[in-house]
C-alpha cells in the first residue's frame, strides 16, 4: 500500500503492481483507492471518516485514470 497526500502523477499509475494499491487524500475527507486486475484499474473514491464506498469505476488505460483524477 502506497499513500499519496499529493497528487496522484502518471508515473504514479504506470508503476502500481498488480498486488498493490495507491491511496490518494484527494479531500480532507475523501481518499481515492486505486488498484489493478485483470489488466485494468479500479477506483474506489471512500469517505475517510467511515470507510463508506461513495463510488467505483473500472477503467483500462493510465490515460482514463489521471482524467478520472
Amino acid at each position: 500500500m502506497i499513500i499519496y497526500k499529493r497528487k496522484i502523477t502518471r508515473e504514479d499509475v504506470s508503476n502500481l503492481d498488480k498486488n498493490e494499491q495507491l491511496i490518494y487524500y484527494k479531500t480532507d475527507t475523501v481518499a481515492i483507492v486505486i488498484n489493478q486486475s485483470n489488466n485494468r484499474y479500479i477506483l474506489r473514491k471512500k469517505q475517510i471518516e467511515n470507510n463508506e464506498l461513495i463510488d467505483e469505476v473500472f477503467l483500462n488505460t493510465v490515460d482514463e485514470v489521471m482524467n478520472f483524477l
